[in-house]
């Protein structure tokens, strides 16, 4: 029997182990909930070169869940803060632009952890827009 795991069982949610659990945690319980196909759409998930092995693992899954659905898992390096630094939370929006490039049109999913708190701005003061 597989243990049912609480937030509670993760007290230090931002190390990454916690927020790994967290997100797939969300992920099973609105799993049932996701739609079989969408008008087509391709999203690029911007994270963190530790949380890559993550994303790419369920990626293709969701693709598969739903059609119409294509995501491309984007590990940013952080060159601001250095690239000891790996995870999300601290990636800016230059390390960003320089790797992605001009995707004009694209979609993008950001973690909220790499937004100041209380403002839409990344670490480097540069805006979501």
């Amino acid at each position: 029997m597989r243990k049912k795991w609480k937030f509670a069982d993760f007290p230090q949610l931002e190390n990454g182990v916690g927020m790994a659990r967290k997100f797939l945690s969300s992920l099973e319980k609105g799993w049932p909930f996701l739609p079989n196909s969408i008008s087509q759409r391709h999203v690029h998930l911007i994270t963190g070169t530790s949380a890559q092995g993550l994303f790419e693992e369920w990626a293709p899954k969701l693709m598969q869940q739903v059609s119409g659905l294509t995501l491309t898992v984007q590990a940013i390096k952080n060159v601001f803060f250095g690239e000891r630094v790996t995870v999300a939370g601290l990636l800016t929006a230059q390390d960003i632009a320089l790797q992605v490039g001009d995707l004009s049109g694209e979609e993008f999913l950001i973690p909220r952890v790499m937004l100041k708190a209380d403002e839409p701005l990344f670490w480097d003061d540069h805006s979501v827009q």
